[in-house]
């Protein structure tokens, strides 16, 4: 999972990365940008999966104080302490807040699909029941899937996921950015779109996640 999540966080780094003359970004503006962000992105999905996930804070505070690690973590939480860290450095360095979320957010579901993938191979984020012939079963006891499920066919949630955002990512990268950049759409379009289209793709997943 860890190798999946940093190649999720390089895909949508590299993607930023090629399109910053959106932003007005140099080479330099982008690392002044990214640094930050990377920090940002891994706090804010920290800090919501303690406050919603694991029993909430009672439970997940002593358990990271006694483990020294957190146990999961959260996509929204992670995609809002991006957009805070992004508001944070385009007020100081006096950049277009829209056309830089417009960037991270065409750039986050491309991060997601890959980082779903890691969550498949873990066994986190993972599907109930199912008679489904592309059902999947998990018998490895270090996977995240509950016990109750083992052995048992499942869904591949995290594969649902993966294949959705990507999607998302070639429906943002492809048709929704291109037009923020002429002006055929408003700056900040790619960003709405990218929150938008994952909340509908999650609300419909989470009626089959088994967690």
């Amino acid at each position: 999972a860890p190798f999946f999540a940093g190649l999720a966080a390089i895909a949508a780094a590299i993607f930023v990365y090629r399109h910053r003359e959106h932003a007005r970004l140099t080479s330099e503006g982008y690392w002044d940008l990214m640094l930050p962000m990377a920090v940002g992105t891994v706090a804010g999905g920290v800090l919501l999966y303690i406050i919603l996930y694991g029993g909430g804070p009672g439970q997940t505070l002593p358990k990271l104080m006694r483990t020294l690690r957190v146990s999961g973590g959260s996509f929204y939480g992670n995609l809002l302490g991006a957009l805070a860290t992004v508001a944070f450095v385009c007020r100081r360095r006096g950049l277009s807040f829209r056309r830089v979320g417009d960037l991270v957010g065409a750039a986050a579901p491309l991060g997601l699909a890959v980082m779903r993938l890691g969550c498949f191979q873990h066994g986190c984020c993972y599907g109930r029941k199912t008679a489904l012939p592309w059902a999947v079963v998990f018998s490895d006891p270090r996977s995240a899937v509950r016990r109750g499920l083992f052995n048992v066919p499942i869904h591949p949630t995290q594969l649902y996921e993966a294949a959705l955002t990507a999607l998302l990512f070639a429906w943002g990268a492809l048709w929704v950015l291109p037009r923020a950049k002429d002006g055929r759409l408003p700056g900040g379009s790619a960003l709405l779109a990218s929150g938008a289209g994952y909340a509908v793709v999650r609300f419909g997943i989470d009626f089959i996640r088994g967690g």
